[in-house]
C-alpha cells in the first residue's frame, strides 16, 4: 500500500468515526433527555407558584391533568405517563378527535357566553350589543314564540318583506315595473347589498340609469347583476337604502 493510498484510507476512517460518534450522541441525547427531564432537581423558586390560579394557564393546567398519569416514570413507559389518565377518563366509545379537542371546548365555551349575554337584560353602554341582543331576540327567539301560537316564522318574515315592496323571487310574481318604488324597495336592497354576487341572478336585479342625470331618474332595468351597481347609484341614493335596511332589520 502506497503512502498515498494509506493517508487517503486514514482520513477516510478518521471521517467515519466523527460520523459514528456524532450520531451516537445524537440519539443518546434524544434517549436520555426525558429521564434528566424527570429528574427532582432543587428548586430556587418557591412551589406555591399558583400557575393554576392565573387564568391564563388554568384551562391548560386542567387539560394536561386530565390527560397525564403523574405516578408513571416516563422514563419507563412515557406513552403511559402521557395518556394514562386521558384512557382512563375517556369513555368506552370512540369519539372524534373534534369533540375532544381543546379547540372545541373552548368554541363551545364561547358560544355558550356568547348565548348568555344576548340573553341577559343587564343594561349595556355598547350599541353594538343592544341591537344584537334585539336582533338575536327578534329573529331567533321569536321563532319559539310563533310555533308556540301556531304561526309559522317564515309567514311572519314574507308579510314584513312584502310591505317593504316587490320580491319577486319569494312571492313568485312577475316584476311589474309600474308599481315599482325606487325609494323603498327590498329588490333594490338586495341588489345594493349583492355586490360579490352571492344571490342568484333571477332575484337580483343589475340597475342602469340613463345618461339623462338631471332627471335623476332610473329608465332602464335589467335582471343581470353586475359588481359595478355602485356605480350607478347616487350618495343620497345609496344612504337612503342603508337606512330602510337598517329599519327593516330593526322593524322584524
Amino acid at each position: 500500500m502506497s503512502a498515498k493510498t494509506s493517508t487517503h484510507f486514514n482520513k477516510e476512517l478518521a471521517r467515519r468515526r466523527l460520523r459514528l460518534m456524532q450520531f451516537t450522541m445524537h440519539f443518546g441525547l434524544l434517549i436520555i433527555l426525558p429521564c434528566i427531564n424527570s429528574l427532582q432537581f432543587t428548586n430556587p423558586c418557591e412551589k406555591s407558584l399558583q400557575i393554576k390560579d392565573a387564568s391564563d394557564f388554568t384551562k391548560l393546567t386542567d387539560y394536561l391533568n386530565y390527560s397525564v398519569d403523574y405516578k408513571v416514570d416516563p422514563c419507563e413507559d412515557f406513552y403511559q405517563f402521557s395518556c394514562g389518565n386521558f384512557i382512563a377518563n375517556t369513555k368506552d366509545t370512540l369519539l372524534n378527535w373534534e369533540e375532544m379537542s381543546l379547540f372545541k371546548k373552548m368554541s363551545d365555551l364561547y358560544k355558550r357566553e356568547q348565548r348568555e349575554a344576548l340573553n341577559s337584560k343587564e343594561q349595556s353602554k355598547s350599541e353594538a350589543i343592544t341591537h344584537a341582543r334585539k336582533l338575536y331576540h327578534r329573529c331567533i327567539r321569536a321563532e319559539e314564540e310563533w310555533n308556540s301560537t301556531g304561526v309559522s316564522g317564515i309567514d311572519y318574515v314574507m308579510g314584513k318583506i312584502e310591505k317593504f315592496g316587490i320580491f319577486p323571487m319569494l312571492s313568485e310574481e312577475p316584476f311589474d315595473e309600474a308599481q315599482f318604488n325606487a325609494e323603498f324597495d327590498f329588490t333594490w336592497l338586495l341588489a345594493y347589498f349583492n355586490q360579490d354576487l352571492t344571490v342568484l341572478d333571477v332575484i337580483v336585479p343589475d340597475i342602469i340609469r340613463d345618461f339623462k342625470i338631471d332627471i335623476g331618474l332610473f329608465w332602464k332595468i335589467s335582471f343581470v347583476p353586475r359588481k359595478t351597481l355602485l356605480s350607478y347609484l347616487g350618495k343620497d341614493f345609496t344612504r337612503k337604502l342603508q337606512m330602510n335596511f337598517t329599519e327593516f332589520l330593526l322593524r322584524l
